[in-house]
């Protein structure tokens, strides 16, 4: 046994004692001692952990429950400063250690990893154009990462499970991804809607009958390489402005397409070709050969009003279509008769002035008249007989009153020398006793016309007329 001067006993373990007290004479005494402990060993547990959802976050926790050693307990995760809590929570991923310490300032560790995701969740997104305005776009989502089922959003509030947005018009979209830990991250992408294809277009007519018009096409939008079809034709490359040159009168339409494939509106022109010019020509002839009585009327249509017409150095003017002029003046002979329109567009007529062949003459018979009593005035062929009838036009003038006391019904009139005779009579007949103090006259004077002539002085007779 071994004995101090010191009444105290350190390190001592669990269980009972006896400590045994002698004085200096060597008496002793002795007193029971019993070293207790607490029940159980301090320990640790932990009762919960959540680990970090989102790659990269700090919402991770854990709770450590202490155990054994004496209550109450106090917990740190630094190992520095305690609380009487032992949740910790804002945790990123990685390991920690968590210490417990117990009333009596034992202490126990509780090593603790909060794990995350193995990757971030990332996207992107590609759009797909639509080739034609009157078109939509459609987007394509590519993901990795994250947890679980991934799904996606436009609008960032309704979300489908396909990758795929369809139907879209133009514009900027922003695409959410959503993974099953509620973790998100968004891409971008932006449809564009190619202009519509825009075409315009002008005819050009024709001036002149016989000829061809054109259309010109201008276009713009859509996407370059462009093509071109003119009726039912096949589409061609073309560019704007797109010319069609010999076009028929009519409707004609231009269909305008794009590299691809999207049309412009149709464009439809109607081609107006005007009506030929055209004229009548009528022809006067000289009264007698050598003379220049001769005249030409024209009377033009079609083409587009107003008109020039020329003969030879002489121009006149027609103002609507219908119209006439007439050149006078002329001699018998070959002319030709140049008309322009409008838009000079011109013809050119061959015509002659003829000379009359067929001569005649006029003679009279005098007579005394009385009721029932004639005379008369004879107009003879020159030459003849003829194959064909002649009509000669006459005229009458003088002091007898026709149609009243003589028998001719008026002034002017006609005879017609019969095919094969030389010559024709104009009988001139008292209507009843006449008493006159003077005489009365009588006469007739041929007028020249188509296919015959007179010349003085035998072109006119006169016939006294006594009582």
């Amino acid at each position: 046994m071994t004995f101090g001067i010191s009444g105290t006993f350190n390190n001592l373990a669990a269980g009972p004692y006896t400590v045994t007290v002698k004085d200096a004479n060597g008496c002793t005494t002795t007193q029971p001692v019993t070293i207790t402990q607490p029940a159980s060993a301090l320990g640790s547990s932990i009762s919960s952990q959540t680990n970090v959802g989102c790659f990269g976050g700090s919402t991770g926790s854990v709770t450590v429950a202490g155990s054994g050693g004496t209550g109450p307990y106090t917990y740190s995760i630094d190992g520095t400063n305690f609380g009487n809590s032992g949740t910790f929570s804002s945790l990123a991923a990685g390991s920690y250690t968590v210490t417990v310490k117990d009333a009596n300032g034992c202490t126990t560790t509780q090593p603790v990893t909060i794990t995350q995701p193995a990757s971030a969740l990332t996207a992107s997104a590609l759009a797909t154009n639509p080739s034609c305005s009157s078109g939509t776009g459609s987007i394509t989502v590519t993901a990795s990462g994250g947890t679980g089922t991934l799904s996606y959003s436009k609008d960032g509030t309704n979300f489908q499970s396909s990758n795929v947005f369809s139907g879209l018009a133009a514009g900027s979209y922003t695409i959410t991804v959503k993974d099953a830990n509620g973790c998100t991250t968004t891409t971008g992408a932006t449809v564009t809607v190619p202009p519509a294809v825009t075409t315009s277009s002008t005819e050009k007519n024709p001036l002149c009958s016989g000829q061809l018009g054109s259309m010109t096409v201008t276009f713009s939008g859509g996407t370059p390489g462009y093509q071109c079809k003119l009726d039912n034709g096949s589409f061609t490359p073309c560019g704007s402005p797109a010319t069609f040159n010999g076009l028929s009168a009519g409707s004609h339409t231009v269909s305008v397409k794009d590299s691809q494939g999207c049309l412009g509106p149709n464009q439809t022109k109607t081609v107006t070709v005007p009506t030929a010019v055209n004229a009548s020509v009528m022809t006067t002839a000289v009264s007698s050969p050598g003379a220049t009585d001769g005249a030409i009327k024209i009377t033009v249509t079609g083409g587009t009003a107003p008109y020039t017409v020329k003969i030879g150095a002489v121009t006149k003017n027609i103002a609507t279509s219908g119209g006439s002029t007439t050149f006078t003046g002329l001699a018998s002979g070959g002319y030709t008769v140049n008309i322009s329109d409008a838009n000079g567009c011109s013809i050119g007529i061959a015509t002659e002035i003829g000379t009359p062949t067929v001569q005649v003459s006029l003679c009279s018979i005098l007579s005394s008249l009385g009721t029932g009593v004639s005379t008369v005035f004879k107009v003879t062929l020159v030459k003849g007989p003829l194959a064909t009838p002649v009509t000669v036009s006459y005229a009458m003038s003088g002091t007898a009153i026709f149609g009243k006391d003589y028998s001719l019904s008026g002034i002017f009139g006609k005879i017609t020398i019969p095919a094969g005779q030389t010559s024709a009579t104009v009988t001139i007949t008292a209507l009843r006793n006449i008493t006159r103090t003077t005489d009365r006259t009588a006469t007739m004077t041929i007028i020249n016309g188509p296919g015959y002539f007179a010349t003085a002085p035998s072109n006119t007779a006169t016939v006294i007329i006594r009582h």
